[in-house]
């Protein structure tokens, strides 16, 4: 079953090696995203220059792999607060947002933020019809806990 349109997962990369950013951001899919990288320069507002990484699913092939793979590496903590979260996360285009911490995850452990240095990912969710309750109801069946 479809359960999202996209997922997008950026990063920004300001005073720090690149690669490892890299790394970090591939160990959250589990599948190569070396085609699906885009990595930019832009000017960020204190004149410095800032490397950002993304990456772009819109196959339900990878989009239904990656949220699987996320579900299983957060903790029962962290999947219990988002859930409690989960009306402020979800916008009336039925995107739902997390933030995983960069340093948490340089280090291979997930950790959901509420702000900060971090990986941004938004998901569109693929709900019928589309309504906030439906796109509720589908939160929920993404993060129950993993079988």
């Amino acid at each position: 079953m479809k359960k999202a349109h996209s997922v997008v997962v950026s990063v920004f990369v300001k005073d720090e090696p690149v690669l490892p950013v890299k790394k970090a951001l591939s160990s959250l899919f589990p599948f190569p995203i070396t085609k699906l990288l885009e990595q930019k320069k832009v000017t960020g507002l204190e004149k410095n220059e800032i490397t950002v990484l993304a990456v772009k699913l819109t196959k339900d092939s990878h989009t239904n792999a990656f949220l699987r793979h996320l579900t299983e590496n957060l903790s029962e903590e962290d999947r219990a607060m988002v859930l409690r979260q989960k009306q402020s996360r979800l916008d009336e285009e039925l995107a739902f947002y997390l933030r995983l911490g960069k340093s948490q995850l340089l280090k291979g452990k997930y950790k959901i933020v509420e702000g900060g240095d971090c990986f941004h990912i938004r998901i569109l969710l693929a709900c019928y019809p589309k309504s906030r309750v439906a796109g509720i109801k589908l939160v929920d069946e993404i993060l129950a806990k993993p079988i």
